[in-house]
């Protein structure tokens, strides 16, 4: 059941972003502006950052309200945007606790901006293929441990 649910919220997403990426290569044509490889990666990266981002909904549905499983993948998306912040926070801070915790929580929240290639794909920077290999694998792997952990709390519920 999750597994559907995923797939089929990633395929209906994937569509859309195909399609704005076939506009924007419509409208950079039309302007005579290049494409390139970047443009690409990026939005190869894009599908995958949204795929990861959509994992969390069915995770959080298998055990909170609607209401929460609707808004905690947003936040996850804020959160994930920030991560390498929280790390860099904690590294400065002089509490070893507070250290531990944002090392923690980087390892734990999604590092949503190893996806981010907007400003390669903007400036037509080279890419090169571990920038666009790396995040791919993890994308696919924290998918597949939060699949993992979805169906897990699923089959856990008591629907009663």
């Amino acid at each position: 059941f999750l597994v559907g649910k995923f797939a089929g919220l990633t395929l209906t997403i994937w569509l859309q972003t195909a399609i704005m990426g076939v506009a924007f290569a419509l409208a950079s044509l039309a302007a005579g502006a290049p494409l390139a490889a970047p443009h690409l990666a990026f939005l190869l990266l894009v599908a995958i950052e949204l795929a990861l981002v959509i994992a969390v909904a069915p995770f959080f549905s298998a055990f909170t309200t609607p209401m929460l499983a609707a808004l905690l993948p947003a936040g996850t998306w804020v959160v994930g945007q920030l991560t390498r912040e929280l790390r860099d926070i904690g590294a400065q801070s002089d509490s070893a606790t507070l250290e531990w915790l944002t090392w923690l929580g980087h390892r734990v929240l999604p590092d949503l901006a190893g996806f981010d290639l907007a400003i390669e794909a903007a400036h037509l920077l080279p890419v090169s293929t571990s920038d666009v290999v790396l995040p791919l694998l993890y994308g696919v792997a924290y998918i597949a441990v939060v699949m993992i952990c979805a169906v897990g709390a699923f089959e856990r519920r008591d629907f009663r």
